[in-house]
């Protein structure tokens, strides 16, 4: 259940981030003995004495579900997810009458995309991968909730090689 790993060299200075978007376009890219550094991208980091509100802009400003932590010189010493800001969170909401206010809805996304049972898992990748989205529900043709699709569907799916796969399969 690991959405994102840093690259490091011999010496663990952090040199790339491997993602579930780039094991799908490494994937889909259709080269045989692909290897890591062939996918990985260049980070954004944060060091150890970042305050917490810079890193959580830096995620959201670049819509990325982690942030290598490194040292002056660039060695890994860490590494952080948008999970693990909840539990900071959580205690600040329940220090804090005005937080208890704020519902689900306040900060839904309302613009989401919906995905059909039907509609082809390779093709969802593509809009998943151009648009940033890790997940999208899936509705009947009734337009009611049926399921959820992540980039972990889509990396199963295109891995076992059907390209006629379609969402609700997946």
């Amino acid at each position: 259940k690991i959405r994102s790993l840093p690259v490091v060299n011999e010496n663990k200075k952090l040199v790339g981030l491997i993602t579930h978007r780039e094991i799908i376009n490494g994937i889909l890219s259709g080269k045989s003995n692909l290897v890591v550094k062939d996918s990985m991208i260049e980070p954004i980091s944060a060091t150890p004495n970042l305050n917490i509100k810079a890193a959580i802009e830096i995620m959201v400003n670049n819509r990325f579900g982690c942030l290598p932590v490194v040292d002056f010189d660039n060695t890994l010493v860490g590494f952080t997810t948008e999970i693990d800001f909840l539990n900071p969170l959580l205690i600040s909401a329940k220090n804090s009458k005005d937080n208890l206010k704020l519902k689900a809805s306040n900060v839904m996304n309302k613009k989401t995309k919906v995905l059909w049972g039907w509609d082809k898992v390779l093709n969802v990748s593509e809009s998943m991968k151009e648009d940033r989205i890790r997940s999208l529900p899936v509705v009947n043709m009734f337009g009611s909730l049926e399921g959820l699709i992540t980039l972990r569907e889509v990396i199963d799916a295109v891995i076992s090689g059907d390209k006629q796969m379609t969402v609700k399969d997946a």
